[in-house]
This record gives structure tokens, C-alpha cells and sequence, in this order.
């Protein structure tokens, strides 16, 4: 991890919160966008345009990048 650079562009403000976790927890392990494209399979294009709020991933996408910083996302039924 001695060659990690931190990314010069933070995400957009408009993105979701999800995604703002996303590369927030991406920071605190020091994952870089292009170790992000190893682990899930996704394209850098497409990790960056999710950032930068020019196109939004599906929920497996987003699950999938969840799952590569070693957490899982699931969906509980409101409490109605």
C-alpha cells in the first residue's frame, strides 16, 4: 500500500449518501478507484462516474463495492 495516492477529486456533493460512504470508507483503507475496478469487476469509467455523480450504479453495484471493503448491505422491511 506504499504506492496509495490519495484521489485529487472529491466525489460530488449530489451523489447519494451511500456512495459518499462508499468513498469515505475507500479513504480509511487507503483502496484506490483502480483497486476498487480489481475487486468488483467494474470498470474505472464507471466507479468514476458514480462519484462524480454523472450516472448512478444499481444496487448490486453498490453492493458489490460495499462487499469489496469487507461489509455487507441488505434491505430490512420498515417497522410500519
Amino acid at each position: 500500500m506504499d504506492n496509495y495516492q490519495r484521489p485529487n477529486k472529491h466525489p460530488s456533493e449530489n451523489i447519494d449518501p451511500m456512495l459518499m460512504w462508499i468513498w469515505l470508507e475507500m479513504q480509511r483503507q487507503r483502496v484506490t478507484q483502480a483497486a476498487m475496478t480489481e475487486r468488483t469487476g467494474y470498470s474505472g469509467t464507471s466507479i468514476r462516474n458514480w462519484f462524480q455523480g454523472r450516472s448512478s450504479p444499481d444496487y448490486s453495484s453498490v453492493r458489490a463495492m460495499v462487499r469489496a471493503l469487507g461489509h455487507d448491505l441488505f434491505a430490512e422491511p420498515e417497522n410500519g
